[in-house]
């Protein structure tokens, strides 16, 4: 596990060291980004990931189980990677969102990041297929 001691001697947790993204030689932790997506009225659940784009640069994802009354759309990305705009530093804004129908966990409910990394496909939900962007 990864923590950090605050100025007042409060310690943080940052996440397990094999969660911990790398994003152009900054190391990232998602919970942090996760904790601000999941906070927007429209996310459910969400987990982060570092996913290659088309030139082989690790770029963060967000993949979204969206709230009910919400629909998968490109304006809701949009509007998404607006909402961590304004509530992070920019190396940690989420270059996609990927709209999903669940997460994988394991038997204990722990998101299984790694498989978010290795290309985990994209499952149809009540809404259809969402935008594939990367």
């Amino acid at each position: 596990d990864r923590v950090q001691v605050d100025a007042e001697g409060f310690v943080h947790h940052c996440g397990r060291v094999d969660d911990l993204e790398m994003i152009g030689g900054i190391t990232v932790s998602p919970l942090e980004i996760e904790a601000v997506l999941g906070s927007h009225d429209a996310v459910a659940e969400v987990g982060i990931a570092a996913v290659p784009d088309s030139r082989g640069a690790s770029r963060l994802r967000a993949f979204v189980i969206t709230a009910p009354g919400y629909s998968w759309s490109a304006e809701l990305e949009a509007e998404l990677i607006l909402f961590a705009r304004a509530h992070l530093a920019s190396y940690k804004v989420p270059r996609s969102v990927l709209f999903v129908s669940e997460l994988p966990r394991t038997q204990t409910g722990k998101l299984r990041r790694h498989v978010l990394r290795s290309g985990w496909p994209l499952l149809p939900g009540p809404a259809g297929p969402g935008p594939a962007s990367g």
